[in-house]
């Protein structure tokens, strides 16, 4: 099996790229502990993969996984399955990166039986096309996988029918799905390469602010929630899990450095210092 690593999932770091540029970024996640990443909210182009490979020079830093989509999202900068398959294999092959990860469910595969099993026959057939070329396509799962249709999950039926895909469970989506982080892991065994570690906490100020029927469940930082994320990484090491992202979606103006900080720090003190 494979080395495990603990990298980052660049959404949490998009507003430090916005800021100082994509290889000033890498260069301070790297001076806190971090050298492996997720390439989110970007496309492969010329200038990245420049940036990407002085970074990997410069700094250590290595790419995992590369995001796409099966159709182009609006506002959504990455190449997709459907129109760009060739830039993205050639990207991907360029920044020495092993995984393509569709980060999102269309939203009718929860309502629509038919419309699911399309979408995933169409998945599978791309995860083929890739492995071909020496990368393995990944499906990043949320909560609305955990809708049941015909008595059974819609991360069930995408497990269920495709041969050429595995999963990058999110510990966070899992628990505000319903289910258990760690069974739902341990369920998935041999098919999980990518873990996103992202923890779940209740506020107690947006409770106070909005009453029982508010929103009040947060992103935090890794070990600042509810999560047993020891658990989780221990579990994702035992089934294979190659690469593990911090993720956080909000950071609820805390400087994503920081938030990053606290996270590796967590993870240090939990034993994991040796995956990053």
């Amino acid at each position: 099996m494979a080395q495990s690593h603990i990298g980052i999932q660049m959404l949490l770091i998009k507003p430090v790229i916005e800021k100082y540029g994509l290889y000033e970024t890498l260069r301070r996640c790297s001076e806190i502990g971090y050298h492996y990443i997720e390439v989110s909210w970007m496309a492969l182009t010329p200038e990245v993969i420049q940036d990407l490979l002085k970074a990997q020079e410069d700094f250590g830093i290595r790419v995992g996984a590369v995001s796409t989509v099966l159709d182009a999202y609006p506002n959504y900068p990455v190449h997709s399955l459907h129109a760009d398959l060739e830039q993205l294999i050639a990207g991907c092959k360029a920044v020495h990166c092993p995984t393509v990860r569709i980060g999102i469910l269309p939203s009718q595969c929860v309502v629509d039986y038919d419309y699911l099993m399309e979408y995933i026959r169409e998945i599978d057939r791309y995860g083929a096309i890739l492995k071909e070329n020496g990368i393995d396509l990944y499906f990043h799962t949320h909560h609305m996988e955990f809708v049941k249709m015909k008595g059974k999950y819609v991360i069930d039926h995408i497990k269920d029918n495709t041969e050429n895909i595995g999963f990058e469970l999110d510990i966070h989506w899992i628990q505000r799905g319903g289910e258990n982080p760690v069974k739902i892991i341990r369920r998935f065994n041999g098919r999980v390469r990518l873990l996103h570690l992202k923890d779940y906490r209740i506020s107690g100020e947006k409770f106070f602010r909005d009453g029982f029927d508010g929103q009040y469940v947060e992103f935090a930082e890794v070990g600042e929630g509810n999560l047993p994320v020891r658990e989780c990484v221990e579990a994702g090491l035992d089934c294979g899990c190659e690469f593990f992202f911090v993720e956080q979606d909000d950071t609820y103006g805390r400087d994503p450095l920081e938030s990053l900080k606290i996270s590796h720090d967590n993870l240090v003190d939990m034993g994991f210092g040796h995956l990053f």
